[in-house]
């Protein structure tokens, strides 16, 4: 899989090892701690698919905090991931890690 763009975590992404560096790297804006990360709670694997179901309780260094859960499903091909798949709140994503402020839509009257 290749992640797109400038990022720090941009490039390609071989396999679930290099999978959870990526998100380590990406939660270099942590403070770090035993109780602070993305944990995994259970990989279900079949052949060539796997599925985490994982949660994150992160401190942020911008004083937010960023809880999250995961469920992210793979498929490889010659041990390299051909497709992934990653359900979150994104909402929390926004709010959290990239500090943007939701605002509510707007409604327009006639």
């Amino acid at each position: 899989v290749t992640v797109g763009g400038n990022l720090d975590l941009s490039g390609d992404i071989i396999g679930l090892d290099a999978y959870r560096t990526m998100v380590v790297g990406a939660l270099s804006a942590t403070r770090p701690s035993a109780d602070n990360g993305i944990f995994v709670e259970q990989v279900f694997e079949e052949g060539e698919r796997a599925l985490v179901i994982a949660r994150g309780l992160i401190d942020l260094a911008n004083g937010r905090t960023y809880n999250n859960e995961y469920a992210v499903w793979m498929q490889f091909r010659e041990r390299r991931i051909a497709r992934l798949y990653e359900d979150c709140d994104t909402a929390l994503v926004l709010t959290g890690p990239l500090g943007l402020t939701l605002l509510p839509p707007q409604t327009t009257t006639s």
